[in-house]
């Protein structure tokens, strides 16, 4: 799958992984995140709805509980904000 090489190509043991699809059932998405674990790295998925089939492969699960596809990639960019700017304070 598309997403997979990539992770194959540029992951090694130790980085993190963090996907992001809506309905946490896109096919690529999930072979990804299964690329990332075979490779040894932390899964993370920001996802929606259920968590779709993805929320049992990745090693946590971000999940926005809503059917609406406009709230859930609002919150998703609200969370990767906020993730990036407490990323940014550990580091500097």
């Amino acid at each position: 799958m598309v997403f997979s090489r990539q992770v194959e190509g540029l992951g090694v043991q130790g980085d993190v992984f963090w996907g992001i699809t809506t309905s946490g059932n896109s096919t690529n998405v999930i072979a990804a995140t299964e690329t990332a674990k075979e490779l040894g790295l932390t899964t993370i998925i920001s996802t929606g709805k259920d968590g779709g089939m993805i929320k049992n492969v990745a090693d946590v699960s971000l999940i926005i509980p809503s059917n609406n596809t406009a709230r859930i990639q609002e919150m998703h960019m609200l969370c990767a904000h906020l993730i990036c700017e407490i990323i940014d304070q550990e580091n500097w």
